[in-house]
């Protein structure tokens, strides 16, 4: 009739504690030392025991399989999405998002479904986030929008800055305000300055370009030694 379990996570006074193990005995079947026995000892002593009871057994579920891990990333990944969605953020389908507990996202984002966002990302407020994008250690900034099956990886967007879709930011790519990059196209440690447009089919690496450029198709910088 009891419906409780022991989670087997205890808090136990130090001054307590050694002497409580020391004092364990084998008086069982199996002759074992059961540490369960510590609270016995204690409730003799007049020592202060108390069970805290858990609102969500999640938070003390064990791994001991892979089936486990992937039990608990979702209940962990559960909590992250519950807690953005009461502070502002929208999810399109909140089951297929996979959010870092490390990532922070502003109110008035909108997260669409399939999409990672991993590390130490942090979104800014108000941007549009479309389906099956992967995103890890970036900073998007206010207003933001990365569209469709767009891959970004320690990269910077700045406010109102569009990329995609099917667009890959490389380490180091950092678009300032108003930037926008379309569709096949790859930005690898290069600086686009507020208002540059690259908007398909073109490679931009080791660049650094200059406000409200226009980048055509099939343009390509690489390998730029600063000379």
């Amino acid at each position: 009739k009891i419906t409780e379990c022991n989670s087997g996570i205890y808090a136990v006074d130090s001054a307590f504690l050694v002497p409580a193990v020391m004092a364990l005995k084998e008086n069982n079947v199996q002759n074992e030392l059961y540490l369960t026995d510590i609270v016995e000892l204690a409730v003799k002593e007049g020592q202060t025991v108390a069970a805290m009871k858990l609102e969500n057994s999640g938070e003390i579920l064990g791994v001991n399989t892979l089936l486990d891990l992937h039990v608990i990333n979702r209940e962990i990944m559960k909590q992250k999405v519950s807690e953005l969605i009461a502070a502002g953020v929208t999810f399109v389908n909140p089951d297929s998002a996979y959010i870092d507990s490390s990532v922070t996202i502003g109110s008035g984002t909108t997260v669409g479904p399939d999409v990672q966002i991993l590390g130490k990302t942090t979104i800014g407020k108000n941007c549009r986030i479309e389906g099956s994008a992967y995103i890890k250690d970036c900073v998007v900034a206010d207003g933001a929008e990365i569209k469709l099956a767009v891959r970004m990886e320690q990269a910077t967007v700045g406010e109102k800055a569009s990329v995609g879709p099917f667009a890959h930011l490389r380490p180091e790519a950092t678009l300032e305000s108003e930037v926008k990059v379309g569709n096949f196209v790859e930005v690898k440690k290069a600086h686009l300055k507020k208002g540059v447009k690259a908007s398909h089919l073109t490679y931009l690496g080791d660049a650094e370009i200059g406000e409200n450029t226009n980048i055509g198709a099939g343009t390509i910088t690489c390998n730029y030694d600063g000379f």
